[in-house]
C-alpha cells in the first residue's frame, strides 16, 4: 500500500507578493515547495538561496498603462526576467503573457515583451476572458466581444480560432518559443500549444514536488490543470491596480473614459 502523503504546494494567486514579502518568506523559509506568481521587481537573491521556490513572472506589455496602472513598464520587467534568468536558471522560472489582450495592440504589447526574451523559456498565455460587468473593459479596449462564444464556468472563452490566431502571431515573433508555449485555462486545446497548466510538472519537478494531485474537471474552470494540493500563502491588498483582476474587482469602477 502507497501511503505517501500528497504534498502541497504553495502559491500567491490572490495578491502581489513583492507586497508582502514577510508572509512569502515565512513560507520559503519552512522548506516547503512555493511558486510565486508577480508582476515586480522580486529580490534575485531570495531564489538563490530558497531552491525550493518557483517564479512565475507575469509581463502582459500593458504595465503603466491605465490597464495596469501600477505596473513597471514593459522594458523594465523584461530587463528583470533576464537578470532572474541568468541568476536562477529557466528549470524554476516561467514567463507569463497572462491575460493576452486579443487586438492589434494587445498583440503589439505582448510580442514586444517576447522580442525582449534572452532566450526561449516555458511560457503561459491565455485570452483575456469575459466576466460578468466587464463590457465597458471589452470595449475600452476594442475587444469584438462577438468572438467570444464559449461559455465554460463563469466565463466567456473567444472561440478556438482567435487563440490559435494568438498563438501563430507570437511564434512569427519569437519561432524558437515552439513547444515552449501552453495556454492558460481554456476549455479547449490549443493546436501547436501545450495544455501544461500554470504550475507544469517540469516546474514542479524542479522543487522538488513529487506527490500532488491535479483538479479533477469541474472542480475550478473547466479546463484548467491548476494543482488541487494548493494552499493560498497571502491575500490582501494589491497596488497594481490591474484592471481585469479576478481578485479585485473593484478596480472595474475606475476604468478611464
Amino acid at each position: 500500500m502507497d501511503n505517501t502523503i500528497t504534498e502541497f504546494v504553495w502559491v500567491t494567486e490572490t495578491s502581489d507578493p513583492f507586497f508582502h514579502w514577510p508572509a512569502v518568506a515565512a513560507v520559503a523559509e519552512s522548506g516547503q515547495p512555493l511558486v510565486v506568481y508577480s508582476k515586480n521587481l522580486v529580490p534575485v537573491d531570495f531564489f538563490w538561496d530558497h531552491p525550493r521556490v518557483a517564479l512565475g513572472l507575469t509581463i502582459t506589455g500593458w504595465g503603466g498603462t491605465w490597464l495596469e496602472p501600477g505596473v513597471a513598464p514593459p522594458k523594465t520587467m523584461v530587463a528583470h526576467f533576464n537578470r532572474m534568468a541568468d541568476a536562477m536558471g529557466i528549470e524554476r522560472l516561467r514567463l507569463r503573457v497572462d491575460p493576452g489582450i486579443p487586438t492589434a495592440e494587445g498583440l503589439r504589447r505582448a510580442t514586444a515583451v517576447l522580442a525582449g526574451i534572452a532566450a526561449p523559456v516555458r511560457t503561459i498565455t491565455s485570452i483575456i476572458q469575459f466576466y460578468k460587468g466587464h463590457d465597458t473593459l471589452f470595449h475600452k479596449l476594442g475587444i469584438d466581444r462577438d468572438r467570444y462564444t464559449r461559455k465554460s464556468g463563469r466565463a466567456v472563452y473567444p472561440e478556438p480560432e482567435l487563440a490559435e490566431w494568438w498563438l501563430s502571431e507570437l511564434l512569427r515573433t519569437r519561432p524558437d518559443f515552439a513547444g515552449c508555449v501552453s495556454f492558460c485555462g481554456m476549455p479547449y486545446q490549443v493546436a501547436g500549444a501545450e495544455h501544461t497548466g500554470c504550475v507544469d510538472d517540469a516546474l514542479l519537478a524542479a522543487i522538488g514536488v513529487e506527490r500532488f494531485k491535479r483538479i479533477a474537471p469541474g472542480r475550478q474552470r473547466p479546463g484548467c490543470r491548476c494543482v488541487i494540493a494548493k494552499r493560498q500563502a497571502l491575500g490582501g491588498a494589491c497596488a497594481h491596480g490591474c484592471l481585469y483582476c479576478y481578485a479585485h474587482k473593484e478596480h472595474l469602477r475606475r476604468i478611464p473614459t
